[in-house]
């Protein structure tokens, strides 16, 4: 990711030592389930397995002015904003082994007519199916050393449904499929008692790339494009203990795309401790973002056609941040950021021929403040309050980049109603206007989501009700280039009620 780094970091069995059963229903037909069982077994494997699914029938009669005549039903999607999708996940250790799967696949009825569809056509739907595997081998090492290997495994497929009046009426089929193995090896190890060095090596192979393109009946083939490609990376990081509250981080990574050659990105970190509860840190990164096989080959005339020749956006990122405890309870963080990013991937429309066409289009910077307190207590009661500034713009035009808003806050809180028994859940966000792609303006807007949950009346009962969005505020997202809207309304209020019982 270009502005953050994001770990999933999954529970284990251990953390679970049972089976935990749970389901939910709400506003717009909304229904969700999952089983988990998780256990470890003296001197043997750890498991954890858990399934779900979740199924929401959206809003029935969602309104679109630009679509309001009488051939387009006046500007109602009818029954088309239905979600379903299906998760199963399994994680298994033994000794310094570790497996780990997921499977899922969701199917979405689009309601906006993108691409120029045919507005409320209940034919108009995508499904997506992955499943990704990994096994891993860690082991700790002598002086706080550590080896680890992995191999991996993941596959993608991809249909959509895109009906057409061309005429006569046509389905136009979109079919997408993925197949990559990839591995790795790192090892850390502390040398010369100041320095703790980690290095290591990924490979990628992604033997299927295909994308296909078709009208359905009559049948006419407008690309089949059938790819593969390959990456691999060396990475080499230090960190030094200058002194007992001094640590510098160095770090340097080499990746080479067989789709566009190689590149080279170092980062670094100084992190001083000058009281036992302050912490500052400088910060800077050279980031990329490869551009994918979509973006590269996909063509789906007249609407869409390819850009082999993109090069990845890249991002220099700079940050300040001083990190301070306040008392038992208490954090603070101020954060100052400058981040410019160079050849910005963006879907434009060629003037030449109308079609739309991923470019290198721009280069943005993004300079702001980023303020944060957290508080926790003995009693349950907890909060935390952020708040964001940021201006975001077209280096060469000076103007506002779309979608992007100058502020942003959240407040949230846990307020202990009855001391570990019922707890009362309060949640606020803020975001800013924001500009369209077609330079109109996405107002601001609150939303206030509450949740009461309710535990320990019922020996492993757990119930909780939420209301989200619970003043009703209207407020829309800007479209994307796809789109007729230059603004898409969002959810207005809506409910769930749950319950999770382990046994």
């Amino acid at each position: 990711a270009l502005l953050a780094v994001i770990n999933i970091i999954t529970k284990r069995g251990r953390q679970y030592k049972t089976v935990e059963v749970s389901g939910a229903a709400g506003s717009q037909e909304t229904f969700k389930g999952r089983v988990t069982y998780g256990n470890d077994f003296n001197a043997g494997p750890e498991v954890l397995l858990s399934g779900s699914y979740y199924s929401s029938s959206g809003d029935k009669r969602l309104y679109f002015p630009e679509f309001d005549t009488p051939e387009t039903n006046y500007g109602i999607a009818e029954n088309l904003d239905n979600d379903r999708s299906r998760t199963a996940f399994a994680k298994l250790s033994y000794g310094e082994y570790t497996f780990t799967a997921i499977y899922g696949n969701r199917d979405k009825d689009i309601p906006t007519a993108p691409w120029g569809t045919i507005f409320n056509d209940p034919d108009t739907y995508a499904k997506d199916q992955y499943f990704f595997g990994n096994l891993e081998y860690y082991r700790l090492l002598e002086n706080q050393g550590e080896f680890l290997a992995r191999l991996t495994y993941g596959s993608y497929k991809y249909t959509g449904d895109y009906p057409y009046d061309y005429p006569p009426r046509t389905i136009n089929r979109d079919k997408s499929r993925a197949n990559w193995w990839g591995t790795e090896i790192r090892m850390t190890k502390k040398l010369f008692e100041k320095h703790r060095v980690t290095g290591g090596v990924e490979f990628r192979h992604n033997f299927q790339q295909d994308q296909k393109n078709f009208d359905v009946d009559p049948y006419l083939l407008y690309t089949d494009d059938q790819r593969s490609s390959t990456v691999w990376a060396v990475y080499l990081q230090d960190e030094v203990s200058l002194t007992r509250n001094l640590i510098l981080n160095l770090g340097i990574r080499y990746d080479y795309y067989s789709t566009f050659g190689d590149t080279v990105n170092p980062r670094f970190a100084l992190i001083y401790k000058p009281f036992e509860k302050t912490i500052l840190k400088a910060l800077y990164g050279h980031g990329f973002r490869a551009p994918n096989a979509y973006e590269l080959y996909y063509y789906a005339p007249p609407n869409s056609k390819p850009n082999p020749n993109l090069d990845p956006e890249t991002i220099d990122s700079y940050e300040l941040v001083a990190e301070q405890y306040l008392g038992k309870h208490l954090s603070g963080t101020v954060s100052l950021f400058y981040y410019k990013i160079k050849d910005l991937i963006s879907l434009r429309i060629d003037p030449t021929d109308g079609m739309l066409v991923f470019e290198n289009a721009e280069s943005v910077q993004s300079r702001g403040v980023e303020l944060e307190l957290k508080g926790k207590w003995k009693n349950g009661f907890q909060g935390h309050l952020s708040y964001t500034y940021q201006e975001t713009e077209d280096v060469d035009t000076g103007l506002r980049s779309p979608n992007s808003p100058r502020h942003l806050a959240k407040a949230g809180f846990i307020v202990p109603i009855i001391p570990e028994k019922v707890f009362l859940g309060l949640e606020e966000q803020f975001t800013g206007s924001r500009k369209t792609i077609r330079g109109n303006t996405a107002d601001s807007f609150f939303i206030t989501n509450v949740t009461l949950h309710l535990q320990n009346i019922v020996k492993g009962l757990e119930i909780s009700g939420s209301v989200y969005n619970l003043f009703d505020e209207h407020y829309d997202d800007p479209g994307s280039g796809e789109h007729v809207q230059d603004l898409l309304l969002q959810d207005s209020r809506i409910f769930s009620f749950k319950v999770m019982y382990r046994f």
